[in-house]
């Protein structure tokens, strides 16, 4: 059996909670290594080499776990979803577990759209484990934004190196991940409301993708 990069993902955070779980408590691991035992670890490691690509995913898992252990293993926001983040060479991913479906999946109404703009499409997809709508808008002069609300018991979002997180504005009482990509061309906002994960993202300035954010009422 090949594993491939899309199994460690998905399997990488369960397994990193797993093994966490199985740790002692900080305070129980303030142990002082010997000089002699830090000289001979420092000479081992000296000049060992492996194959790049055994390298990558070694430092993903340890990216995953390090994720972790700064979250305290994993955060639990509400009462739907554990969210882990990770960080690496390749950028940012969040992974949303909420362990099955939630049920009666209603969507959202957007109480603001900034001036100018208008729906453009909207569309709705969905499986036995998730679905998914979005709004579309557009302004005529090459300004856009979308709205996505998933409902999901697993969600992967990869974002690349080239978004940098801006802030953690509160949306409705969540705290949520603003992003702003570096060409200045994309503000991307990430936040849950109950059962629901939902993006907001676009051309629109960070002000506005927050007030779109702020204004959508998921109906709980």
């Amino acid at each position: 059996m090949t594993i491939t990069d899309e199994m460690l993902y998905e399997s990488a955070p369960k397994a990193a909670e797993l093994f966490l779980n199985t740790l002692p408590g900080r305070e129980d691991c303030a142990h002082a290594f010997s000089q002699g035992f830090e000289r001979k670890m420092r000479s081992l490691l000296t000049g060992v080499k492996a194959p790049a690509w055994r390298w990558k995913r070694t430092l993903l898992i340890a990216a995953l776990v390090a994720a972790l252990l700064a979250a305290g293993a994993a955060a639990l926001r509400g009462s739907v979803f554990r969210i882990f983040r990770a960080e690496t060479a390749e950028g940012t991913r969040y992974a949303y577990r909420a362990g099955e479906k939630p049920e009666g999946f209603q969507p959202a109404v957007l109480g603001y759209v900034p001036k100018g703009y208008a729906e453009t499409d909207t569309y709705r997809k969905e499986s036995e484990t998730w679905t998914r709508y979005v709004w579309t808008y557009q302004d005529g002069e090459g300004g856009s934004f979308r709205v996505v609300q998933h409902m999901t018991d697993t969600l992967t979002i990869d974002l690349g190196p080239e978004y940098t997180l801006e802030g953690h504005p509160v949306i409705n009482g969540t705290e949520a991940e603003l992003y702003v990509r570096e060409t200045g061309e994309e503000t991307l906002l990430l936040w849950t409301d109950g059962p629901y994960v939902l993006e907001v993202a676009g051309t629109p300035e960070k002000e506005e993708i927050i007030k779109i954010a702020e204004q959508i009422d998921c109906g709980k």
